[in-house]
């Protein structure tokens, strides 16, 4: 029994705070699991300098994005996320994908500004969007599209456009020199 509302509050408040101070630690390692995971998949990237293998009873290569990397590597990925090995190359092309064409999206994520589902979204709704001319693609507000939870993204005219989820097809402001940011992810 509660004497007031404020002991109930106070008491209730308590494993609220003790979630929030968790989701707060979960995101700073996130943020660094993926920069990790970043690296992992730099590292398993095939070196030029080495011939691939001709035999199926040594490590293979896969190809991913237009990368050759080891065999191993969506096998060891699948397995740590409990999930299969398709999931696990979509994960590694989405980074591949992010890095080279989304460099600015994937720094928020890297710094925990962004979670990595959201910037996974992101990449996916741009696929359709030529580069022009550069490594990012311009005129994508990424701190517009972080700010509508990643749900959206503007009609660039280029197929790009997706709606917010609420079925009103809004989605960020374009702005001059700006390029794409955050994407979701399902994992």
């Amino acid at each position: 029994m509660y004497n007031s509302v404020e002991e109930w509050r106070a008491e209730a408040r308590q494993p609220l705070e003790e979630w929030i101070e968790l989701r707060q630690h979960m995101a700073v390692l996130e943020a660094r699991s993926a920069g990790l995971l970043a690296r992992a998949v730099d590292a398993s990237r095939w070196p030029e300098e080495l011939p691939l293998p001709e035999r199926c009873d040594t490590l293979r290569a896969q190809a991913i994005q237009g990368g050759v990397f080891a065999e191993d590597l969506t096998s060891e990925i699948a397995v740590a996320l409990k999930t299969s090995v398709g999931a696990a190359e979509r994960l590694v092309g989405d980074i591949l994908r992010l890095e080279d064409r989304l460099p600015r999206c994937w720094a928020k994520v890297v710094t925990g500004e962004a979670e990595l589902w959201q910037a996974r979204k992101i990449v996916d709704a741009c696929t359709t969007v030529p580069l022009l001319g550069g490594e990012s693609i311009p005129g994508i507000d990424v701190a517009g599209l972080l700010g509508t939870g990643g749900a959206g993204l503007p009609d660039t005219g280029a197929g790009a456009g997706a709606e917010t989820g609420d079925g009103t097809g809004t989605g960020a402001e374009v702005e001059d020199g700006d390029e794409a940011g955050a994407e979701t992810g399902d994992g």
